[in-house]
C-alpha cells in the first residue's frame, strides 16, 4: 500500500491517514481513510475542543491516540493542518518457509 513519499504514511503499521484542514477539510488522504469526511470533521471536533478546555495551550503537545482493540488514530496538530494515521495495533506475523 504506497500513499505519499512521506515515512509516517508509508510505515508497514499505517493503514491510511488523512491530512486536513482545522476545520476537517481534508487535503489529502490514503489507505483505508481515503476520503473520509466523517473521521476527518470529528476528529476535528475533538481537537477544537481539547484546545478550548486547555488553558494553556502552549503547554499542550498536540498529539493524541485514540485507542481501540485492533487498531488506533495517532493524531498531531497545529494551528493550520491535523494529521490523523490509522495504525494497525497488531504486530506484524512474520512466515518462514
Amino acid at each position: 500500500m504506497a500513499f505519499e513519499s512521506n515515512d509516517c504514511f508509508s510505515a508497514a503499521d499505517t493503514l491510511g491517514y488523512i491530512v486536513a484542514a482545522e476545520d476537517g477539510l481534508i487535503l489529502s488522504s490514503g489507505g483505508k481513510l481515503e476520503r473520509d469526511e466523517r473521521v476527518a470533521k470529528l476528529i476535528a471536533n475533538m481537537v477544537r475542543i481539547i484546545e478550548q478546555s486547555t488553558a494553556q495551550t502552549a503547554l499542550l503537545n498536540n498529539v493524541i491516540t485514540i485507542q481501540y482493540d485492533h487498531h488506533y488514530y495517532h493524531v498531531n496538530w497545529s494551528p493550520k493542518k491535523i494529521v490523523i494515521l490509522l495504525k494497525s495495533n497488531t504486530p506484524s506475523v512474520s512466515v518462514e518457509a
